[in-house]
């Protein structure tokens, strides 16, 4: 048996892996600079994180994988994709060199070196963010602006304990204010900012080295980070840009064809509600490239609402309603619209999904208003009769329609409800 990669236990596992291997990326690189001493609870958070990063390892190979499109199942086919990608870091973030080194060496300098390589850990924030983004139901771009952020934060810290460790004497007691003065110069010289009132020992080649490093990390971080961040702000709606494109082709067309300023303006209005609504497109082109399986789920989710409200089909199976929901067809109309005439030949009926419209008759005036959630013209649709009211729209509605012809084509599959 193997675990769900949507489980939730599985999503908050992996948030508790990435705390943990922050902590381990913040934590240890102070020590090594600061030197401060080693408390009991250092030990017990260190058992603690090599347990979670061994667990880890197990889910690794009992966590259910994505190949090629499909959701595999298979151990061994699990095992053999998590060797290739992520066995390797997390079975060195797990081995405890420190404790081993405690045993067989006293060599700080290997100890140190040994178990920076658990640090490594926190490059599986990359794998995670595909997760995340799932769960936060966030834009992609912003996922990875998120994560990028993240490293350049953890790299400036890396960088602030590696200049306080070159600049201070090996004999040298550093504090925390050591530190954020280090954090300071570290940030100016990354941000290219360099105030200059901090600066390297013209003397000795390994800050000035150190620092010509960080420079050129900098500049080129520096412009990474701009030239990101514009490619993630036009990626965050490419909908909003192709929408707004289709418009500004329809307002130089009808300027073109000197189109009356009400009615610019009325067009104008009619895409705003369109874009605030359905954010431009509508269920027939979002679902038109699924496989059919998909386009039945996603059309009765969207739909059964309305449909099962209707009387004739409260009790109807639910395959009938995903054939139904499927045939449905989205309409918008503005205010004053007459949706249809009474006396007309009626071929559809309508269901409300936001909006109002009222019902007219020619000798008794408005008998009622419906609005979210009703539906009307079943009449004509059951019974082959002409309309008996007018229907007109009191302001934008979405309403979904459904033809004679699709309904008695999927009731003619079910002769039990036909009947």
């Amino acid at each position: 048996m193997t675990i769900d990669h949507d489980n939730r236990f599985k999503i908050f596992w992996e948030f508790f892996i990435g705390i943990l291997a922050t902590v381990v990326a913040i934590e240890f690189p102070l020590r090594i600079v600061l030197g401060y001493e080693i408390m009991e609870f250092h030990a017990y958070m260190n058992a603690i994180i090599t347990l979670c990063f061994g667990l880890d390892i197990y889910l690794g190979f009992n966590t259910n994988t994505q190949l090629q499109g499909k959701w595999v199942t298979d151990k061994r086919i699990i095992a053999q994709k998590y060797y290739r990608k992520w066995f390797l870091i997390d079975l060195l973030a797990f081995i405890p060199f420190d404790w081993i080194l405690c045993i067989w060496s006293s060599n700080p300098t290997s100890y140190a070196l040994l178990r920076s390589i658990r640090m490594i850990k926190v490059f599986k924030m990359f794998n995670y963010r595909k997760t995340w983004m799932h769960i936060l139901s966030f834009n992609d771009s912003i996922i990875r602006l998120g994560v990028f952020l993240y490293f350049i934060m953890l790299i400036t810290h890396w960088f602030s304990c590696g200049w306080l460790y070159i600049r201070s004497d090996e004999d040298e007691i550093l504090g925390i204010n050591d530190y954020i003065l280090s954090l300071y110069w570290c940030v100016t010289t990354l941000t290219t900012i360099g105030y200059g009132d901090i600066t390297p020992d013209k003397t000795k080649i390994s800050q000035v080295l150190y620092t010509m490093i960080v420079q050129v990390l900098g500049a080129g971080t520096y412009g990474y980070i701009i030239g990101n961040i514009a490619s993630v702000l036009a990626s965050l709606n490419i909908a909003k840009a192709h929408f707004i494109e289709r418009i500004g082709k329809i307002n130089t067309f009808m300027k073109a064809q000197d189109f009356p300023i009400t009615l610019q303006r009325k067009v104008n209005d009619y895409y705003s509600y369109l874009w605030e609504t359905r954010h431009g497109d509508d269920d027939v082109n979002m679902i038109s490239n699924l496989p059919e399986s998909f386009r039945l789920d996603f059309a009765y989710h969207l739909n059964k609402g309305v449909l099962e409200k209707v009387p004739v089909l409260k009790d109807a199976d639910e395959t009938i309603i995903q054939d139904l929901a499927l045939r449905l067809h989205p309409h918008v109309f503005v205010h004053g619209d007459t949706i249809f005439s009474e006396g007309e030949k009626g071929h559809k009926m309508y269901f409300i999904q936001q909006g109002t419209v009222e019902i007219l008759q020619k000798e008794h005036g408005r008998v009622a208003i419906l609005s979210n959630g009703d539906f009307f013209g079943e009449i004509s649709l059951l019974l082959d009769t002409n309309r008996n009211a007018t229907v007109r729209a009191l302001d934008y509605c979405d309403l979904y329609s459904l033809d004679k012809k699709s309904f008695d084509g999927v009731v003619s599959q079910y002769p039990e409800f036909e009947k």
